[in-house]
C-alpha cells in the first residue's frame, strides 16, 4: 500500500514538473517569436532606409539594433533548445511514472481477480459437495 501511495505522489509530482517545464518552454518560445519579430523589423526599417536617401543616417543605428536582436535571438534559441531537452525527459520521467502506477494497478486488480476466482470455485466446490 505503502508503495502504491508513494508512487501515485512521484507521478503527481512529475506531472506537475512536466507542466510548469512545458509553461516555461512556451513562454520562453513566446519569448523568442517576438525578439524575432523585432528582428524582422529592424531588417524591414533598414531596407528602408536605404531606398531613401534622406534616411541612410539611421542606418548604422538599425544595423547595432539588428546585431543586438540577433545575438538576443541566438541566445534565447540556444535556451529553447535546452528546455526542450528538459521538457522531453521530463516528459519521459512522468510516462515512467504514470506506467509504474498502472502496473500496479494492473497487479492489484490481477491479484482481486484471482481471489475472487478462488473464492467462486470454493463456493461452487462446496454447493456440488452439499448438492450430493
Amino acid at each position: 500500500m505503502a508503495k502504491e501511495e508513494l508512487l501515485v505522489k512521484l507521478r503527481r509530482i512529475r506531472e506537475l514538473r512536466l507542466k510548469a517545464e512545458s509553461a516555461d518552454l512556451r513562454a520562453r518560445a513566446s519569448a523568442l517569436s517576438k525578439v524575432e519579430a523585432r528582428l524582422e523589423q529592424a531588417r524591414c526599417a533598414a531596407l528602408e532606409s536605404i531606398e531613401g536617401t534622406r534616411h541612410l543616417h539611421e542606418l548604422g543605428e538599425l544595423g547595432e539594433l539588428r546585431l543586438a536582436y540577433r545575438r538576443i535571438a541566438d541566445e534565447m534559441d540556444r535556451q529553447v533548445k535546452e528546455k526542450s531537452k528538459v521538457v522531453v525527459r521530463s516528459r519521459k520521467l512522468a510516462d515512467a511514472a504514470r506506467d509504474a502506477c498502472a502496473q500496479i494497478k494492473r497487479q492489484k486488480d490481477a491479484a482481486r481477480d484471482r481471489v475472487a476466482e478462488a473464492e467462486a470455485e470454493n463456493f461452487f466446490g462446496w454447493k456440488r459437495s452439499v448438492q450430493e
